[in-house]
């Protein structure tokens, strides 16, 4: 998700996060049937959900987490951007792994820890940046409002 969806969101302000789910389920279900096709695993995907009827209620439980989870993405990049979005995703894996390393007592290395602190680091920087209205780089000779608005959108396709 990201920069693709927010384009879309910007170009088309009527366009609702359910627009887009619908669109991003539909194409992942023709492209999932497609490859199970191509893959001659159909049958076998079909055969095992009907054999094991214990699992349907997992099926349901996991698609219902899914859906809202998708729900709060597309809400998310609708009404923040994909900036926002990124810096969510990104502290919520370095709280996990944390957590993670916390529960299950975990050793974490030092080039682990190095590596959290950077990325922990680059967040601060972003979310400073960000509050400040700055920008996080700027090119030189940007003048015209062509260059600048080429400038944005590699800038947040870069999720820079």
């Amino acid at each position: 998700p990201g920069q693709s969806q927010a384009r879309l969101f910007n170009e088309h302000p009527e366009l609702s996060a359910y627009h887009m789910m619908f669109m991003v389920n539909t194409f992942s279900m023709i492209f999932a049937f497609i490859t199970l096709l191509h893959t001659d695993e159909l049958y076998d995907a079909c055969s095992f959900v009907y054999d094991h009827a214990d699992m349907h209620i997992h099926l349901v439980v996991f698609s219902l987490a899914s859906t809202i989870g998708q729900l709060f993405i597309f809400k998310t990049i609708k009404a923040f951007g994909p900036v926002i979005f990124a810096i969510c995703m990104n502290t919520r894996i370095i709280l996990s792994i944390l957590l993670s390393a916390f529960v299950y007592s975990h050793t974490l290395t030092t080039t682990g820890i190095l590596g959290l602190a950077i990325v922990f680091a680059a967040i601060a920087y972003r979310i400073k940046r960000k509050t400040e209205g700055k920008q996080l780089i700027k090119w030189a000779g940007m003048s015209d409002d062509k260059s600048i608005d080429i400038f944005h959108e590699w800038h947040e396709h870069c999720d820079m």
